[in-house]
């Protein structure tokens, strides 16, 4: 969890209990850019509740990097959406449309019970 975009993001949103556990147990170092460091991942941890997304590169490949944003139902973060692109310029403006690609999962999630989206009206108009 502490090197993955993903696991970041679902790891700054999890219980306090279970990032403290995991921030007590030894981390591997997948390249010279994982944080293994449990002062380091608290910070990191602490970024990516307050970004809104937790973009690693270079954390488990040198030529990859991990880019992820919480999905929320109920305002809690039950999963993370996430890419994994070449670690190179093109990968920072992938942020913003990933953002709008996890609200457009919280609101497909959040759709009304026992109500297909396809019945619910033009997906295009705001409710």
């Amino acid at each position: 969890m502490h090197a993955s975009s993903s696991g970041l993001v679902l790891l700054a949103h999890a219980p306090a209990e279970l990032r403290e556990r995991m921030l007590r147990r030894p981390r591997q170092a997948y390249t010279t850019d994982t944080i293994t460091d449990a002062k380091a991942l608290r910070t990191a941890l602490a970024e990516v509740r307050r970004n809104g997304y937790a973009f690693c590169p270079g954390h488990i490949h040198p030529d990859a990097t991990g880019i992820s944003v919480p999905v929320r139902v109920a305002g809690q973060v039950v999963a993370a959406l996430g890419l994994v692109v070449p670690n190179d310029e093109h990968a920072w403006p992938l942020v913003r449309p990933l953002q709008l690609t996890g609200l457009a999962v919280e609101r497909a999630l959040g759709g009304r019970p026992g109500r297909p989206e396809a019945e619910a009206g033009d997906p295009e108009r705001p409710r």
